[in-house]
C-alpha cells in the first residue's frame, strides 16, 4: 500500500519506471522508514486482509466444493499450486485448433489410450442435461475413467454436479460410494 501511494516519488528517484528497480527501491525505502510511519500502512494491511479472509469464507460456504480445486487430488493432473485452493474453481480450457499450415500429431489422451471399449458408453439423455449444465467435457472425461466403467452415466453427472464440474473429486465420491 505503501509502495502504490509512493510510487511517483520512487519513480521520479529511480529515473525509471522498470518494476524491478521500483520494486528494489521501495524495499530498501521501506526498511529505512520509521516504525510511526509504518503504522497507518501495516494496519490497513491488516484490515484488508481480515476483509479478504471474510470474503474467502463467504464465498468457500457458498461453493459446496469450499474452494478446493483438482489440483488436491492423488492423481497429479494439476499443477498442485496453493493459490488454486483459495480460488473459485477453474472454467474450462478453451482448446484451440492447431494454426493453419501446421499438422500436428495429435496427443494421446486417457480414452485414446484405453481404447474405445474401455470407455463408458454416454447416455444420449444425459449426455444432453449435462451439455445444457456445461459439464459436457466434464463427464465425458469422468467417463473415460476405468475405474468408475462400473457406474451409471447418471452417477457421473450427479457426482459431478455434487462436486462443482470436478471431475476427480467426482471420482472420488463415485469410488467412496456416495
Amino acid at each position: 500500500m505503501w509502495q502504490v501511494e509512493s510510487r511517483e516519488a520512487l519513480i521520479k528517484q529511480a529515473g525509471t519506471n522498470k518494476i524491478g528497480v521500483i520494486g528494489k527501491l521501495a524495499g530498501e525505502e521501506w526498511a529505512k522508514l520509521p516504525a510511526e510511519q509504518k503504522a497507518p500502512f501495516e494496519k490497513r494491511a491488516e484490515e484488508a486482509k481480515a476483509e479478504y479472509a471474510k470474503a474467502l469464507a463467504e464465498w468457500k460456504a457458498s461453493n459446496p466444493g469450499g474452494g478446493k480445486d483438482e489440483d488436491e487430488n492423488a492423481d497429479g493432473d494439476e499443477d498442485g499450486s496453493a493459490e488454486a485452493a483459495e480460488s473459485p474453481p477453474k472454467k474450462m480450457r478453451k482448446v484451440e485448433s492447431p494454426k493453419s499450415g501446421s499438422n500436428p500429431k495429435p496427443k494421446a489422451t486417457g480414452a485414446s489410450k484405453k481404447g474405445a471399449s474401455q470407455v463408458n458408453e454416454i447416455d444420449p439423455e444425459a449426455l444432453k442435461l449435462a451439455q445444457g449444465l456445461g459439464l459436457e467435457a466434464a463427464l465425458r472425461n469422468l467417463a473415460s475413467r476405468a475405474e468408475v466403467k462400473a457406474h451409471s452415466t447418471d452417477a457421473m453427472l450427479k457426482a459431478l454436479q455434487n462436486s462443482g464440474g470436478l471431475v476427480n473429486a467426482a471420482k472420488q465420491a463415485l469410488l467412496a460410494g456416495a
